[in-house]
């Protein structure tokens, strides 16, 4: 596991110095000088473990943010669909690897946030459904890790009117336990007039994201 080496990070403990003579003693000084340098060291590799990549991200606390910026239809009824990200909006980089961020869309599939190192993680999320016609129609949401539904997770709520908009939004405290597991966001519906929109910018507002995700490190 990345954080394999958290079990070998010892807090220096402060040295039982010794008494001094009442007169000058080069013992005494070499005796002095071999306790300091003991407790340097330790201060040193206390200092260089925390800086390593396993261990420092701790310090650095992973996080990102994805939206989407196209329609999301829902392709068919009562059958898990994942929710596609297209922008990573912000990204705390890659600190420690020199690679890739620590979290970020898998370019080979756009649905999957890779998280780059084990922990708990909050992932918050917002959506902008839009009710294409007057129907009385359901729509699920739930998260995914590693392609396996987490159990207890899901969320319907019920949607009607023609063009009608309503955002959805909850967040999720999930964790992961090996370097390179993903997350992902999963939506069904039993009515095809359904999608996650997105609009463009206009003169008096922003452009509007069909999905909205967060994901930030919550604890080791």
């Amino acid at each position: 596991m990345a954080n394999e080496n958290i079990g070998n990070v010892t807090a220096p403990k402060a040295p039982n110095l010794p008494i001094a003579p009442t007169g000058y003693s080069q013992t005494y000084f070499e005796i002095l000088t071999n306790v300091l340098r003991l407790y340097f060291n330790q201060l040193d590799k206390f200092t260089s473990t925390l800086t390593t990549p396993d261990i420092g991200y701790f310090l650095n606390q992973p996080y990102g943010g994805f939206s989407d910026s196209t329609d999301q239809p829902l392709a068919v009824i009562n059958t898990a669909q994942a929710i596609t990200f297209d922008t990573t909006d912000i990204s705390d980089g890659p600190q420690f690897t020199g690679g890739a961020p620590d979290i970020y869309i898998d370019p080979t599939g756009t649905s999957r946030i890779v998280i780059l190192y084990p922990g708990v993680y909050n992932f918050q999320f917002s959506l902008q459904v839009e009710s294409t016609n007057a129907s009385s129609k359901t729509m699920y949401v739930w998260p995914r890790l590693n392609g396996v539904d987490v159990d207890n997770s899901a969320t319907k709520v019920t949607l009607s009117g023609s063009n009608s908009f309503q955002v959805l939004s909850w967040n999720f405290l999930l964790e992961t336990f090996e370097s390179g597991e993903y997350f992902e966001l999963m939506w069904a519906g039993n009515n095809i007039n359904l999608s996650l929109h997105a609009d463009v910018a206009t003169a008096f507002c922003p452009a509007i994201p069909s999905v909205i995700l967060t994901v930030t490190h919550a604890s080791a």
